[in-house]
């Protein structure tokens, strides 16, 4: 089919560097929950520092995100409506059977922690009246921070907020040349700068409210901005620079305590990555670690913080020593396994039968 059908969506351009850089953004977040569920707090060092800053990998994905979807659908071709209607079909295709079967798991799992009379305030207090609506409508995220089921199903509700707006966001890469592409680029790097770090130069802040779309519209841009800076050409020093950053990423994370100079690191990491499989990466692990990004992302919320939480809770002799670091280390696995199965046997055929009913479809249904 087209470069926008459902067909090629549903199998995917195999882009060697960015498949592995989406699974090491996937394991960096899982690691820093790893860490978060330890009682660490007073201890430091070189590796746990690097991990703590976890959460930037959602920064990362956002940004390969806005390439990816500039690189299959919204670069030069126009949209129509039927065109639109596919992409956001496709779209919903990819996303929301993971996300509704993590929905129903983690209210099965409140409502049994109910039962036992052991559900936490603060689980209960992230479902209150018209949550689960919100959840299903994917918009839970939007202008709200912190109320999220599934802890990391915040970022699919924004990415889905950027998909109904990738005609209006593309508009600027789709008609203008590099130069307005290399001037957005710098208008979203100032206003991450601006609003969405911990560093603001003018000593203002912004509400908390807003940061997920803040953190999600400046990094998706880029990616839309990337995009068409190597739509025409690609020069070799792109990924020169590129694998510099990633050198550079590890000595800034333990050097800044900003993320906003991490954040701009990411930008030639996504290029470069784009251009060219990671050194030593083989083609079939960077196969398997894009394929398993988005489902470890997504179960391991469940996994490591709702599951580990409540073994915390019901077993205290897991709650320091050796049986502390068994469990972070098996629940870790837990994880590994439970995206390898779902994605097996859930995600990937739930997407693929979506796909066939909607290539089926009339284009004006």
């Amino acid at each position: 089919m087209s470069r926008g059908g459902f067909t090629e969506t549903a199998a995917g351009e195999f882009l060697p560097g960015l498949h592995a850089l989406r699974g090491l953004a996937a394991l960096w977040i899982l690691l820093f929950h790893l860490v978060f569920l330890l009682p660490l707090e007073d201890e430091d060092g070189p590796l746990l520092h690097l991990l703590r800053r976890g959460p930037l990998g959602v920064d990362l994905f956002f940004v390969m995100s806005g390439y990816i979807i500039a690189r299959r659908y919204a670069g030069a071709q126009g949209w129509s409506f039927p065109r639109y209607r596919q992409f956001l079909l496709s779209r919903l295709a990819r996303i929301y059977p993971l996300h509704l079967l993590l929905l129903f798991c983690t209210l099965g799992f409140i409502a049994l922690l109910q039962s036992r009379g052991a559900a936490p305030p603060e689980l209960l207090a992230l479902n209150p009246p018209g949550e689960v609506l919100r959840h299903l409508l994917l918009i839970q995220s939007w202008g709200r921070f912190g109320h999220t089921l599934n802890v990391p199903a915040w970022s699919i509700s924004v990415e889905w907020l950027l998909y109904l707006l990738v005609p209006l966001l593309g508009l600027p890469f789709r008609r203008g040349g590099r130069a307005l592409a290399l001037l957005c680029l710098l208008l979203l790097c100032l206003a991450r700068l601006r609003w969405g770090t911990d560093y603001d130069p003018l000593g203002r802040t912004v509400p908390e409210d807003w940061m997920p779309l803040i953190h999600g519209g400046s990094g998706f841009g880029c990616g839309l901005a990337i995009e068409r800076l190597l739509r025409d050409v690609a020069p070799g020093w792109v990924v020169l620079l590129g694998w510099a950053a990633g050198l550079a990423l590890p000595v800034l994370l333990l050097l800044s305590a900003s993320d906003w100079p991490v954040f701009l690191l990411f930008l030639p990491m996504t290029a470069a990555a784009s251009l060219r499989p990671l050194p030593g990466c083989p083609e079939r692990l960077a196969r398997w670690a894009g394929e398993l990004s988005y489902p470890l992302y997504m179960v391991h919320g469940l996994a490591v913080l709702a599951l580990g939480g409540v073994l915390l809770h019901e077993v205290p002799a897991l709650g320091s020593g050796f049986p502390l670091v068994a469990l972070a280390v098996g629940l870790g696995l837990v994880s590994l396994l439970l995206a390898w199965r779902v994605h097996l046997r859930i995600e990937r055929p739930a997407r693929r039968w979506l796909l066939r009913r909607l290539d089926r479809a009339p284009a004006g249904a």
